[in-house]
């Protein structure tokens, strides 16, 4: 688990790296990002994805689900705008995943999909203003 305190960017790239040195190793890995509107969900994703070599996180004004270029295969989910259902699931977001992924779900419901996946939940609070706190721990 990790525990982590936001004031800044500077902490959020931190955090971020904290997360992407924790999956590194799993081939195949789904990290469910929950949290109000507003506080920081995209940024973080954004953040993460430079570790990957990506920066191309969009929100869900852009699209649902996005192929991100990088090192590795990364696919990220924006369900803000609409509840995915198991079908929408099995055919648009099952085809990107190939042999190994890392994929970051935006608004998704933490829960198991894929029983040969490690599942996160990573949950970004607004405490005050002046910061976030984040929580990332495995859920299975």
């Amino acid at each position: 688990m990790i525990n982590q305190k936001i004031f800044n960017l500077k902490d959020l790239d931190h955090a971020s790296k904290k997360i992407f040195d924790h999956i590194i190793n799993f081939k195949k890995a789904i990290i469910f990002i929950t949290g109000h509107m507003g506080v920081g969900k995209t940024t973080f994703t954004n953040s993460f994805l430079k570790n990957y070599g990506s920066y191309h996180a969009n929100s869900a004004s852009y699209s649902i689900v996005s192929k991100l270029p990088g090192s590795h295969n990364i696919i990220h989910c924006d369900f803000y705008r609409y509840n995915p259902t198991e079908e929408f699931i099995s055919l648009e977001v099952e085809p990107l995943l190939g042999k190994s992924y890392v994929l970051l779900m935006e608004w998704g419901h933490p829960q198991i999909m894929f029983n040969n996946s490690k599942h996160f939940s990573l949950e970004i609070i607004l405490e005050e203003e002046s910061y976030r706190n984040l929580s990332f721990y495995p859920l299975n």
